[in-house]
């Protein structure tokens, strides 16, 4: 997902699947059932990590955004399990 391109002669595809990984990404922060945060808070730093390095080095910057959002996301909603890991 995050790091899905493909070269096709002069140009590069992927740039949509990026997108929706993002956008998955994006949801997973905003689950709500407390035993679905639990499998998820394991991989919590893992995510926001990538979330990170799309945001910062992809060179679309509708994914940079994305991936922004998704990152600013999860902080917001998992400052217990992601703040104190990934300090700025």
């Amino acid at each position: 997902g995050l790091t899905y391109e493909i070269q096709r002669g002069n140009y590069s595809v992927g740039s949509n699947v990026r997108d929706a990984a993002c956008y998955v990404m994006w949801s997973f922060a905003r689950i709500t059932n407390p035993l679905c945060k639990a499998v998820f808070a394991d991989m919590s730093t893992d995510m926001a990590t990538a979330l990170v390095s799309v945001a910062v080095f992809d060179r679309e910057p509708n994914i940079r955004r994305a991936a922004s959002a998704a990152y600013q996301e999860h902080v917001g909603r998992h400052v217990s399990s992601i703040g104190s890991k990934c300090a700025m």
